[in-house]
């Protein structure tokens, strides 16, 4: 597409909408990798969490649904509870 707009000569009008696509597709992609990556992040810290709440003897599930609806607030939550697993 780039290169048919240097090789082909073309009125200001075309070259300004060829443009004006690829700018919006180029935007519409970084969107979805916005989406994407920030969908793994979000998942990865439940998980996460689960997994700590898991190692400290509390329910894996619960845990996880917690870090999915409020993230920063249950994995704080989870470091400070107290250790069921391995008791003193």
């Amino acid at each position: 597409m780039l290169l048919t707009l240097i090789l082909q000569p073309r009125s200001i009008e075309e070259i300004l909408r060829s443009t004006a696509e690829l700018q919006s597709q180029n935007a519409k992609a970084q969107a979805f990798m916005f989406i994407v990556i920030g969908g793994v992040w979000w998942v990865g810290q439940a998980l996460f969490v689960g997994k700590v709440a898991q190692e400290k003897g509390y329910g894996f599930w619960g845990w996880f649904i917690g870090g999915l609806l409020f993230p920063l607030v249950a994995l704080i939550a989870a470091a400070g509870l107290p250790d069921r697993a391995k008791p003193l």
